[in-house]
């Protein structure tokens, strides 16, 4: 696994190279401390979260260039290292804020459906924050609740509901 851990490194070095990308001190051990190796439903997943110069740039207008180069990283891992690897770039902790805006939002509709008996849909998000949702409320604190994935593309959101409650139909469901 260490093989595989530093051939992936390598090429996310080279690649944020390419892309003019200043990453502060690569070689010290606070960022080996940012590389994280990890399982899950099988798969085995390499985190690294990494801290640039310039993080506006490293990191674009709504993470869009963060994601073009974790896209890219992931390809050139799929291809050259190890097509089983998952691996997810985290910069300046953008990915790892932006999933617990989405938590604390999920916890507000999760009391408002509570309260209201109501079925809550959250705002349009990126898959990875539908995914941080969706695992959050696997914990058997939200077992009186339901949540599913509605919409497609960019407008792709989660809904919250009373368990037990009938979907709507038409629904595009996950």
């Amino acid at each position: 696994m260490e093989e595989l851990q530093r051939k992936a490194i390598a090429l996310l070095q080279d690649l944020l190279k390419k892309s003019l990308i200043d990453i502060e001190d690569w070689d010290t051990e606070e960022n080996e401390n940012n590389i994280q190796t990890s399982t899950e439903d099988e798969k085995v997943f390499l985190r690294i979260s990494l801290k640039a110069k310039v993080p506006a740039v490293a990191i674009g207008r709504q993470g869009e260039t963060l994601f073009a180069l974790q896209h890219m990283w992931r390809l050139l891992v799929r291809r050259y290292v190890d097509p089983e690897l998952e691996v997810v770039l985290d910069i300046d902790n953008y990915r790892k804020n932006q999933e617990a805006n989405a938590e604390l939002v999920a916890k507000e509709a999760a009391k408002k459906v509570r309260a209201q008996s109501i079925a809550v849909e959250l705002p349009p998000m990126p898959s990875y924050r539908r995914r941080a949702v969706h695992t959050m409320f696997m914990n058997p604190e939200y077992a009186d609740l339901e949540v599913y994935s509605i919409g497609d593309g960019l407008r792709r959101r989660i809904k919250v509901q009373l368990k037990g409650e009938p979907r709507l139909e038409g629904e595009n469901q996950e």
